[in-house]
């Protein structure tokens, strides 16, 4: 089951790494959604947030890519060094991540709720990125794994939103965007951290997610 469950977040996490690279990379940011609502509401977006933007998707698709292969007990007993190295990689893909996320929140659409709901996101990807390395650092594995699992419940808010809003707009409809948007800039994180706190209390002893 263990097994099942890596499988299809690494599918999901592939999946919407690559859609949002190919759809705000390749085929063109202001062609997306979300930003043509935003374009629509404030005008013209600045080159600055342009930036963040650009910064906060890329390096959010790496730690979705990353995450998974972390959590392998295979690839960390074989090859540790590796495992090591792509820890590094990830951490450092979060901060820049997240500082770019945070810097976002504060235009995100949908007023005070979205931006206080992705705000919050970003400080908690940080936070526990930053517990996650100290723990390491402490030589504190079982503590290290725990914060891990939290940080990757936190990057999967990028999967878990996208699913979210196709469902939303099969409920309530395109027209009632305004509407549900503020609350998927909660739903897409709030979830994914209850069920891996829930996780971590119940089997704190298990050393990893896949065997």
């Amino acid at each position: 089951m263990k097994k099942i469950i890596w499988t299809i977040i690494l599918f999901f996490a592939l999946a919407i790494s690559a859609y949002s690279i190919v759809q705000y990379l390749v085929v063109g940011v202001d062609k997306a959604g979300l930003v043509n609502v935003k374009i629509k509401s404030m005008g013209p977006l600045q080159p600055s947030w342009y930036a963040f933007l650009y910064l906060h998707i890329a390096f959010s698709a790496v730690a979705l890519v990353i995450g998974p292969f972390l959590f392998s007990a295979k690839l960390r007993e074989k090859r540790l060094s590796l495992h090591r190295s792509l820890g590094k990689a990830y951490l450092v893909s979060v901060l820049l991540g997240g500082v770019a996320g945070a810097v976002l929140a504060f235009s995100a659409s949908g007023g005070f709720m979205a931006a206080s709901g992705f705000f919050l996101l970003s400080v908690l990807w940080l936070y526990t990125g930053y517990a996650a390395y100290q723990q390491i650092r402490q030589k504190n594995v079982k503590a290290h794994r725990e914060w891990m699992l939290r940080n990757y419940a936190l990057t999967l808010a990028g999967v878990t939103l996208r699913l979210w809003m196709p469902i939303c707009f099969a409920i309530w409809g395109t027209g009632a965007f305004a509407s549900f948007y503020p609350a998927t800039a909660w739903i897409c994180w709030v979830p994914n951290l209850l069920v891996v706190e829930w996780y971590v209390r119940k089997s704190a002893a298990t050393p990893a997610i896949v065997p």
